[in-house]
């Protein structure tokens, strides 16, 4: 299974070639993406003044093709524990990639 992150979706969503190829190499069931990484596309769809419409299609369309996994209390539980180990191995990483 593969969670896809924000950047990901984003060069997915712009045509990459180079992502769309590795993406099709996978079945449909074993690529995801987090509650989280929909709410930043979408934040940044709001923010920008071009193309909402088609852009809010695109990331519906994409979407509806992967599992979603929502940021529950669980997945809180868990990420404090990823992040607080890689702290400790002093394998600092942003917040938002745990």
């Amino acid at each position: 299974m593969y969670l896809l992150d924000t950047n990901i979706i984003s060069y997915w969503m712009r045509g990459d070639r180079r992502v769309i190829d590795r993406i099709k190499k996978h079945a449909p069931s074993d690529l995801s993406l987090s509650t989280i990484t929909l709410a930043e596309i979408l934040y940044e769809i709001e923010k920008s003044p071009m193309k909402k419409k088609e852009r809010r299609l695109k990331i519906r369309q994409i979407s509806s093709l992967l599992g979603m996994y929502s940021f529950d209390e669980a997945a809180a539980g868990e990420y404090a524990a990823i992040r607080a180990q890689l702290e400790r191995e002093d394998r600092v990483i942003s917040e938002r990639d745990t």
